[in-house]
């Protein structure tokens, strides 16, 4: 690593200090990823055009997206996002041991920075261009580590950092240096933000300056491919017992599906029995039976039944087990669309949809587990990938927006007060429902309140959390 790169630790926690300290995030995380991405450039030259811009996408559109319409998942999923792209620049793993290297090196790197064994080495980007994903090959380890105590830069960070403390601390408590600068603007920089700029060191060396894990880059060289000649032929007990557990499962989830089909074409629900309680039920059988499915697959065909000479016949019992979860994840599908044309849109309705969509890639990927002779940690690699991009996705939907629009004109009587206490509902359309409907006054004013809280707050948003939604909101 060249010597201007060690300090690119303490210049993102500065950058990130006075980015978000006493402030929101809007725009402030479109500049900060946009310049981590800068610096990823940098550190990182070896790799390819086209995996750099793989790497960075997610991070950066959530960024652009958090800009026009700042939401809790959006922010949780631009967080995750930023470790795993300075992790994935720095080292090929496989998607699920990204996650947790980025973790192990947050905690891990200043320590082995400031005592090193003889050992550490630091990581460097591989110069073979266009690697799978789960091609199982660790980036070579290039550089090694300074064996006579702390490097110098850490020695001026710690330095500067002890010096700049104890300064503003003097100064808050001496009157006399804070009136001659009292006419001086020092509001962008307090005792705060050099507070922060600590902990953010802390936070970004690890990721900057980051240490392969051993533990990890040894599971992750594990093979992909079963290998019949390492296994003994199977028993015919667990052979029996797969294929006669499977085929009695799918006889009892046909007979299920087959009530709930026919109460969804008849229109008519159980006597006693809500709409919620009609989705819910269906809903938790779902999950237990998804979950049972996956692992009685990940058991049966965990290594040996691969190679037995009849497994064709338990393949066959696997996928008809599997066909009635596809089942009964449209059944659920059409109770749940049921549900919400009946009373609408919440964000507990839209979750059940969203789960829904997990369980079928899941089952997806059990089909494919079943046809391959793999290994159970290729299915695992494979959900962790499909989870990161199907959470990108979701992240980048505006929930309120779409909560707001599709109850205020699909339901007859839509619950405004439950809108009204969305984060970030479309108060405009709001507005323009209750003018047109009579409405009850304590409806009105909540709905008045609402709008002069929203106005205030663009008013007063600083710049670093400038963003769409909030812009919006200001009054003519």
């Amino acid at each position: 690593m060249k010597d201007y790169q060690k300090f690119f630790p303490l210049i993102i926690a500065l950058v990130a200090a006075f980015l978000f300290t006493e402030s929101g995030i809007g725009i402030n995380a479109a500049i900060f990823s946009a310049l981590s991405a800068v610096f990823i450039r940098y550190r990182y030259r070896e790799i390819s055009n086209s995996r750099f811009l793989f790497i960075i996408a997610p991070n950066l559109l959530t960024a652009l997206f958090i800009m026009l319409f700042p939401q809790l998942l959006s922010k949780v999923f631009w967080f995750i996002s930023y470790g795993i792209m300075w992790t994935a620049a720095a080292v090929d793993l496989r998607p699920i041991l990204l996650f947790w290297q980025a973790i192990i090196s947050i905690f891990q790197s200043p320590f082995k920075t400031i005592a090193p064994s003889s050992k550490a080495v630091s990581a460097a980007p591989s110069s073979a261009e266009g690697q799978s994903i789960d091609s199982g090959e660790a980036k070579p380890a290039t550089e090694a580590q300074n064996q006579k105590g702390i490097p110098k830069f850490l020695a001026y960070i710690l330095a500067l950092f002890i010096i700049g403390l104890f300064s503003m601390l003097y100064i808050s408590a001496n009157p006399v240096i804070q009136n001659y600068l009292i006419d001086i603007r020092f509001d962008w920089l307090n005792i705060q933000m050099l507070y922060n700029s600590f902990w953010y060191l802390l936070l970004f060396y690890g990721l900057v300056i980051l240490y392969p894990n051993k533990a990890l880059q040894k599971r992750n060289k594990t093979p992909l491919k079963l290998n019949a000649d390492e296994y003994a032929p199977e028993a015919q007990g667990e052979y029996l017992a797969g294929k006669v557990s499977l085929w009695a499962l799918s006889g009892i989830l046909l007979l299920m599906n087959g009530m709930d089909m026919f109460i969804l074409i008849s229109g008519r629900l159980p006597e006693g029995m809500s709409y919620s309680e009609f989705v819910h039920q269906g809903f938790y059988t779902l999950i237990f039976s998804i979950v049972l499915a996956i692992l009685l697959i990940l058991f049966f065909f965990r290594g040996a039944l691969n190679f037995h000479e009849t497994v064709e016949k338990l393949r066959l019992a696997s996928r008809v087990w599997l066909y009635q979860n596809l089942l009964l994840v449209i059944i659920t599908c059409s109770k749940l669309f049921m549900y919400i044309g009946a009373y609408g849109l919440t964000y507990l309705r839209i979750t059940v949809f969203l789960c829904l969509l997990c369980v079928l890639v899941g089952l997806l990927l059990s089909f494919r587990k079943i046809k391959q002779q793999y290994r159970n940690w290729l299915f695992f690699n494979q959900m962790a990938l499909y989870a990161y991009g199907f959470t990108f996705v979701i992240a980048l939907i505006p929930y309120d927006t779409i909560i707001s629009r599709y109850n205020l004109s699909q339901l007859d009587d839509p619950d405004i007060y439950y809108l009204l206490r969305l984060d970030r509902p479309d108060l405009e359309a709001i507005s323009k429902y209750s003018s047109q409907i009579p409405l009850d006054s304590m409806v009105h004013q909540r709905l008045k309140n609402r709008e002069e809280a929203m106005a205030y707050q663009a008013e007063v948003c600083d710049w670093r959390e400038w963003n769409l939604y909030t812009e919006n909101q200001k009054k003519e």
